[in-house]
């Protein structure tokens, strides 16, 4: 059995994901985990991004889009 490869499809499924993923944007949970991760110039994390998602939900989200 072939498996259809539709780029359309997976584009959209990801930007539900994303779309999903930005309702439980925390900017202040974000705030504070850019401090704990040293994501300041110089740092290890430099340039890391951090949308401060609770890991459960981030679990729930990834669980429903773990086809992409």
């Amino acid at each position: 059995m072939k498996k259809k490869n539709n780029v359309k499809t997976s584009s959209t499924n990801a930007e539900h994901l994303i779309s999903e993923l930005e309702v439980h944007l925390n900017p202040e949970k974000a705030q504070k985990m850019k401090r704990y991760f040293k994501t300041d110039e110089g740092e290890y994390a430099e340039g890391d991004q951090f949308w401060g998602v609770p890991v459960p939900e981030q679990r729930k989200i990834a669980k429903k889009y773990q086809h992409l």
